[in-house]
């Protein structure tokens, strides 16, 4: 048996490479026919228009970015000169609270309410020549005017200005006088004739507290002013910064497109 089945191996074995061979060239044969066929479809289509439509249409969507990012520069340019002039406005106009010596009014004695005597430096001989000096003819009218002493109020409403800053001087000094001639009058309808005590609290106590508190709310208000001074600076500098960038891109912009071009 073994001796039949060793004759048909043996002429098997030449059938196989004969086809394999043959699948071999018709594969050979279809890739020669896919190369010729994809040649003569490329050489049908002509890459350079195909890149000049596509250019063409990106040139066109670009130009209209560019144009609205041109429109859109113009107005955010316009907006920071607004800006930068209001800024500057509100800077200019934006004004430094000033102290108004406080006026008599009769409820100022009738509510009760009293100042409480504030401790004082008492100046150098230089210091107090200084403002009687400034002040000396109105510090006289006061005392006229409050019938007040002529020596220890003298020096107590020297004082009292030393230990007020220089720049409310001024204002206190020509508000008292008024002050306390209007008090004499009211005390006067009232069928009184003040004393020296009476004439020297309505001065140390009364009109000094209420213009302590005028000094008070106009330290406030020039804290608010210099703040609104600062912002109206930092939004000019803010809005001259973003009109910067904004010529420094349309500058780009306008490069771009000579370029293009």
């Amino acid at each position: 048996m073994s001796e039949d089945t060793t004759p048909e191996i043996e002429t098997a074995t030449p059938e196989t490479e004969t086809t394999t061979n043959e699948t071999g060239s018709n594969l050979a044969d279809r890739a020669s026919r896919l190369m010729g066929q994809t040649k003569e479809t490329l050489s049908k289509v002509n890459a350079g228009a195909a890149l000049k439509s596509t250019d063409k249409y990106t040139s066109k969507f670009m130009a209209g970015v560019f144009k609205t990012l041109k429109i859109l520069a113009a107005l955010l340019s316009l907006g920071c000169l607004l800006a930068v002039a209001y800024a500057l406005f509100s800077y200019a106009t934006t004004t430094t609270p000033s102290v108004h010596a406080p006026v008599f009014d009769e409820s100022m004695f009738e509510s009760g309410s009293k100042g409480a005597g504030a401790s004082r430096r008492k100046p150098s001989n230089e210091e107090f020549r200084e403002i009687r000096n400034n002040f000396g003819d109105k510090i006289d009218d006061v005392i006229d005017a409050g019938s007040l002493d002529a020596k220890d109020d003298y020096n107590n409403i020297v004082e009292v200005l030393f230990n007020m800053d220089s720049s409310y001087r001024a204002e206190y000094i020509n508000g008292a006088r008024p002050f306390l001639k209007d008090f004499v009058a009211y005390y006067r309808r009232k069928g009184k004739e003040p004393t020296l005590e009476i004439s020297q609290k309505a001065l140390y106590l009364r009109y000094d507290a209420f213009f302590g508190k005028a000094v008070a709310a106009v330290e406030v208000e020039k804290q608010l002013a210099d703040a609104k001074r600062a912002g109206y600076i930092d939004l000019a500098g803010s809005a001259i910064l973003f009109l910067m960038m904004l010529v420094i891109m349309t500058l780009l912009i306008q490069i771009e497109e000579n370029t293009r071009k």
